[in-house]
């Protein structure tokens, strides 16, 4: 009776530490060929729902080819929280150096105006010609993979959906004019 308790025990303790030495994931594999990574995912009112880091997106079920299920060996380390002021003040200390702060600060300003030139220009597809259409989904997908080789995905993974939105509905209006 003993030994199946502390096997018991033993089993309990293995299964709370499997998420922490690796896990599941799930790779929601959309029609237009993107992937996205999820830690958990679920059906709700026509939207696949997704959690990851933290997060909750939706995308529309329509878009999703298929979802596969992944383990993964080894996860990443979790980021430090920064250490407490000497002051004890409950201020937290700076977690990077300010010239890493200033050059993180502008490449982040610089991808904000790129996004809402994005977003300006947009605005106007239903007028631009074919040629212009498929000149925007080029930049749109050079600004994606500029963001994604900057490590932000997870950081503008809003921004990188609504991406993928658009160049759905430039597909859509280019199929339409028949290009």
């Amino acid at each position: 009776m003993k030994k199946s308790i502390v096997i018991a025990a033993c089993l309990g303790l293995c299964l709370l530490a499997a998420p922490a030495l690796g896990g599941t994931i799930y790779v929601i594999e959309l029609k237009n060929k993107a992937k996205l990574v999820a830690d958990a995912w679920w059906e709700e009112g026509g939207l696949i729902k997704f959690s990851h880091n933290g997060g909750v997106m939706g995308i529309d079920k329509a878009k999703v080819q298929r979802i596969v299920k992944d383990q993964v060996e080894d996860r990443p380390e979790p980021v430090a929280e920064p250490q407490e002021a000497a002051g004890g003040d409950g201020e937290t200390a700076p977690a990077e150096a300010p010239a890493a702060a200033a050059q993180k600060d502008e490449a982040d300003a610089a991808f904000q105006a790129k996004f809402e030139t994005v977003r300006r220009d947009y605005a106007d597809v239903e007028v631009m010609s074919s040629e212009q259409l498929h000149t925007f989904a080029r930049d749109l997908v050079a600004l994606r993979d500029e963001v994604l080789a900057a490590g932000k995905g997870d950081v503008y993974a809003g921004e990188v959906l609504e991406f993928y939105n658009m160049a759905d509905h430039i597909e859509t209006i280019l199929k339409q004019r028949g290009d």
